[in-house]
């Protein structure tokens, strides 16, 4: 009886410390994804900000296509430089596929996807890459956190440095028009008065 116990016991402490070490333990970029990062024939980066001005809420949104190795390079080695560590609830099917904010967001969100091979082909390859801030991101169903937090500032600065700004989208057209109506309420106001 005794025995049983401590081979239960044991089997328990063999388990947690190996969970314990599957998430803490830091994998590369190129263990994450679907094929070699050499193997990326373009990567599509599409970076939304909200924030507030004057105290209404501003949206704006950048986008980038690199086709260039160059590009795509400058892409991968900010990537690159962060080591990623899985998630617990990664262990648990019905959080597939799911992604919440964390602690570090700060309104800023980054959607990445790097294509493999021929984007004309039948054998399309891609691993798309969310990000929410600086200490949650999504790699296909897996949720990943960088440990390099500084990570995700350097992708969102590249993004907006080097992509295009989008025209005005349904948000940014609601901002301007909350201003609008705001600024005519105040008109007739005055002139109400």
């Amino acid at each position: 009886m005794r025995r049983r116990k401590m081979i239960l016991w044991g089997a328990v402490a063999f388990l947690a410390v190996a969970l314990i070490a599957w998430r803490l333990w830091p994998l590369s970029l190129e263990r994450l994804l679907s094929a070699r990062a050499e193997e990326v024939t373009e990567a599509s980066c599409y970076l939304s900000v909200s924030q507030y001005e004057e105290g209404l809420p501003h949206f704006l949104s950048y986008e980038l296509t690199a086709r260039e190795p160059e590009e795509i390079q400058a892409l991968l080695e900010i990537l690159d430089a962060s080591r990623y560590r899985a998630d617990f609830r990664n262990l648990f099917p019905w959080t597939w596929g799911s992604l919440q904010s964390g602690r570090d967001y700060d309104g800023r969100v980054l959607e990445l996807t790097l294509f493999f091979g021929d984007r004309s082909g039948q054998d399309l390859k891609y691993d798309f890459l969310t990000c929410f801030g600086s200490d949650t991101m999504r790699l296909g169903d897996w949720r990943i956190h960088p440990t390099d937090k500084e990570m995700f500032g350097r992708l969102a600065d590249y993004v907006q440095t080097h992509g295009r700004r989008m025209p005005y989208t349904g948000s940014e057209i609601v901002g301007e028009l909350s201003i609008g109506i705001t600024w005519g309420m105040q008109i007739w106001a005055m002139s109400e008065g």
